[in-house]
């Protein structure tokens, strides 16, 4: 009784062994990867298509023409390429050294369908059985559209980041649009208390006024410190604290400018010195503020 039961377990193992090295075999040709291409947009019921692939799905692969539907979102993109190490998930890490993609268009609208109840944000439940390494992510000629309105372009969006010991590392940050753009990092933990820290510098131009400043946050998700120093036409500072921002947000900020002028048209806007203080939560909350404004037209 004893053999039959060991040679059926040895089969089944055999079985598997070889549809696995064939899943590889086919994923790790060009030949293969060709296969499967032609294979995965039937399988996505038409979600998913795209016109050309090249390369292998266990190393370097290239997209053309890729294009995906559903509920509420339409994206498409000229060209993805992707390349990444295989052979490191053997040490439980997915190892992504390059995704690239661009000509990207983004097309987002009412789906109709009602979403439920949110649970609360637990960071924990991003602690994923293995560690990602993402080395370089870069998007160029991003074009958003919400609901059929106008399109909003991204010239590039740039990310470096890490997933390791439930701790997520954003070595860069990068966003460039043609009225201006950020760049910083940060990090946060995956578990419940959250500790976080962000470093963002940015700039954007607003009605030919120049606008910018500096951000940093540290702290968790009990206590989270803010602190910006404004630059350019607009140099508003802000500083102060955010609180419980898990359970019950509450906060207790003060916002404070210098003198500055805003001339528009014909017109000069002169603000400051002055400075807002808030505190309290989404129920019940005071608010104080002191400064002057002074408006001006002037002559031709």
């Amino acid at each position: 009784m004893k053999r039959p039961l060991v040679t059926t377990v040895l089969a089944i193992l055999a079985a598997v062994a070889l549809a696995t090295g064939g899943l590889f075999y086919l994923a790790g040709s060009a030949a293969g990867t060709q296969w499967l291409s032609d294979k995965i947009p039937a399988l996505s019921g038409g979600s998913l298509e795209w016109e050309e692939v090249e390369g292998t799905f266990l190393q370097s692969l290239r997209i053309q023409g890729l294009r995906l539907r559903l509920p509420g979102v339409a994206l498409d993109i000229e060209k993805v390429t992707l390349d990444w190490r295989p052979a490191r998930l053997v040490s439980g890490t997915v190892q992504v050294d390059l995704i690239a993609a661009t000509g990207i268009g983004i097309a987002l609208s009412d789906s109709g369908e009602v979403d439920p109840p949110a649970e609360p944000f637990n960071p924990a439940d991003l602690d994923l059985p293995f560690d990602v390494v993402l080395e370089r992510l870069e998007l160029r000629d991003i074009d958003v559209r919400m609901d059929g309105g106008p399109s909003q372009r991204v010239e590039a969006v740039d990310l470096a980041a890490r997933l390791q010991d439930q701790q997520l590392t954003l070595g860069e940050i990068g966003l460039r649009a043609a009225d201006g753009g950020l760049s910083g990092n940060g990090a946060m933990g995956l578990v419940a208390a959250m500790p976080l820290r962000l470093d963002v510098q940015w700039q954007w131009r607003l009605s030919e006024q120049l606008l910018g400043g500096h951000l940093q946050a540290a702290g968790d998700a009990n206590i989270l410190e803010l602190d910006h120093a404004g630059r350019g036409a607009v140099p508003v500072n802000l500083r102060g604290n955010v609180l419980a921002l898990l359970t019950r947000p509450a906060w207790d900020l003060a916002i404070e400018w210098p003198d500055f002028a805003i001339t528009i048209d014909q017109s000069t806007l002169s603000v400051g010195p002055g400075n807002i203080h808030s505190e309290g939560d989404l129920d019940q909350y005071r608010l104080a503020s002191e400064g002057k404004l002074t408006y001006e037209e002037t002559d031709e």
